[in-house]
């Protein structure tokens, strides 16, 4: 509404539209500005945090590295001298022994095959003459055999083929009913597979609406459990730093005491971020409340 001197009073812009347009342009123009400052001053906070976390993280490096730096050194070079030492004894008596076994094994290997040769020879030989004398007989016997039953297997052969020929057809006309088939279950498999794609895109457009639903739902959640933590890794890692301290170097009190100022430092910046969070909020609900009204 405009008020008494014919200027337009705020949170009143969207009641006189019709008829006002300058008072419904003023509205939006003055929580624009104060919703860009409330940004800016978010953008502000994150990047000193940010800063102060990499401060943080290099104090940790720079310390971390070469204390242990130090310490990794000297007890590797002492475990490195002992283990070689160890190493080259154990080599030796390994290479003694190995070669003691060797030459033992390869002899009685040896006397192991020679007997092994004379056993051969001796039932190779026995056997081979009692088998050339029966094979001998067996041949002279199957010669006449074969001779008498020659035709008889001529034609015996002669059938065989037939039924090969008839199996042979068999065959072909099961190939093609199985061709038949075949082409059968695969129109069958195409309308059941267009079936299911329209199913299939029936359910997808069904899940994309759900997933939507949920992405907006995880994005506020994620919001939220990413900034508390963020406070309590920085809270958790800033006390980790100290006990170490205290256990190493109990005499630092001045690194404690910078340590200590950064923590509440970051404590009342992350509060200050969460209550202008909580304004922004504010801001836009009572915008929604305006327009309804």
């Amino acid at each position: 509404m405009l008020s008494h001197d014919g200027h337009c009073k705020v949170g009143d812009g969207v009641k006189v539209i019709i008829g006002n347009y300058h008072c419904y342009y003023y509205y939006y123009y003055y929580y624009g500005f104060i919703i860009i400052i409330i940004l800016l001053l978010l953008l502000l906070l994150l990047l000193l945090l940010l800063l102060l976390l990499l401060l943080l993280l290099l104090l940790l490096y720079y310390y971390y590295y070469y204390y242990y730096y130090y310490y990794y050194y000297y007890y590797y070079y002492y475990y490195y001298y002992y283990y070689y030492y160890y190493y080259y004894y154990y080599y030796y008596y390994y290479y003694y022994y190995y070669y003691y076994y060797y030459y033992y094994y390869y002899y009685y290997y040896y006397y192991y095959i020679i007997i092994i040769i004379i056993i051969y020879y001796y039932y190779y030989y026995y056997y081979y003459y009692y088998y050339y004398y029966y094979y001998y007989y067996y041949y002279y016997y199957y010669y006449y055999y074969y001779y008498y039953y020659y035709y008889y297997y001529y034609y015996y052969y002669i059938i065989l083929l037939l039924l090969l020929l008839l199996l042979l057809l068999l065959l072909l006309l099961l190939l093609l009913l199985l061709l038949l088939l075949l082409f059968i279950i695969i129109i069958i498999i195409i309308i059941i597979i267009i079936i299911i794609i329209i199913i299939i895109i029936i359910i997808i457009i069904i899940i994309i609406i759900i997933i939507i639903i949920i992405i907006i739902i995880i994005i506020i959640i994620i919001i939220i459990i990413i900034i508390i933590i963020i406070i309590i890794i920085i809270i958790l890692l800033l006390l980790l730093l100290l006990l170490l301290l205290l256990y190493y170097y109990y005499y630092y009190y001045i690194i404690i005491i910078i340590i200590i100022i950064i923590i509440i430092i970051i404590i009342l910046l992350l509060l200050l971020l969460l209550l202008l969070l909580l304004l922004l909020l504010l801001l836009f609900i009572l915008i929604i409340m305006n327009i309804r009204i």
